[in-house]
């Protein structure tokens, strides 16, 4: 495996468990949040959940 290949993973599973970018940055080195988006891609639990969240907002409102 890749040096290249193991800091996508280290970005891409953290992302999926909807980990902050900030922090993922923090733990690949990354300098730019730019850099760190294309790896991150939110799981579909991370989906489902920003969806509920997002409903209750409204259901209350």
């Amino acid at each position: 495996m890749q040096l290249h290949q193991l800091r996508h993973s280290s970005a891409m599973h953290p992302g999926e468990a909807n980990v902050s970018a900030n922090v993922i940055m923090a733990k690949t080195g990354h300098k730019s949040p730019r850099s760190v988006q294309r790896y991150v891609k939110p799981g579909l639990a991370a989906v489902h959940q920003a969806t509920e969240t997002l409903s209750g907002f409204r259901r209350r409102g």
